[in-house]
């Protein structure tokens, strides 16, 4: 399934509205995706992923809130995955991504900059994969520590991930990795250290240290 801009936005009576993707589906957003939650009452404007199903979104995706409701991606019903090929707006406080551990990824997919959400248990992933291929890459908006990643990072194809000055520390029992021949991480603070708390990490790419 394919459409041009997609927009997800509860109406002036504060009704909730949520675009469910089911198992097995793939939907690709060509355009702008827009979202923006009620704004007197609590009642969310989501995207809910159930199983397998798979979201691109190429032309960006904007997440605002009316005032009261939230801005949601729910991923924590299964294997979903969600391809984020423009940019990420965070643009209001009431936003919320909710990635579960039942192998959900979000993959930051831009041949833009991209900023990866990191804010207290605002914005919890399951799984995230980088595949940026702009010259500075995706990078954490701050620190992130294994509350707010569950699952394994991994950076694939030729993408380009850069520490910059924060910190990331993973899970013991899932993996950090630099997967493909192409695939950059990028430590660019001297202060910085290497990524922490994975059980397992693996490096078939370049680590590349440009202090």
């Amino acid at each position: 399934e394919a459409c041009n801009n997609l927009t997800i936005v509860c109406d002036i009576n504060d009704v909730a509205s949520q675009l469910r993707i089911e198992t097995g589906l793939t939907v690709t957003v060509n355009g702008t995706t827009t979202m923006a939650g009620g704004g007197f009452l609590v009642v969310n404007a989501s995207i809910n992923f159930i199983g397998t199903a798979t979201c691109t979104m190429v032309g960006g995706l904007t997440m605002n809130d009316g005032g009261a409701g939230q801005s949601q991606i729910l991923m924590s019903n299964g294997a979903s995955t969600l391809n984020l090929q423009g940019t990420l707006i965070i643009a209001a406080a009431r936003t919320t991504i909710v990635g579960g551990s039942a192998g959900s990824t979000v993959n930051f997919a831009s041949c833009s900059a991209q900023t990866i959400p990191v804010s207290g248990t605002q914005y919890v992933y399951n799984n995230i994969g980088v595949s940026n291929t702009n010259a500075a890459g995706a990078v954490l908006q701050t620190n992130m520590d294994a509350t707010q990643l569950n699952g394994d990072f991994t950076i694939t194809g030729s993408g380009r991930f850069d520490m910059e000055n924060k910190t990331l520390t993973g899970n013991a029992l899932k993996t950090f990795s630099v997967s493909a021949s192409g695939s950059i991480l990028e430590i660019s603070n001297t202060a910085v250290s290497f990524p922490s708390g994975f059980g397992t990490i693996t490096l078939t790419g370049i680590v590349e240290y440009s202090a």
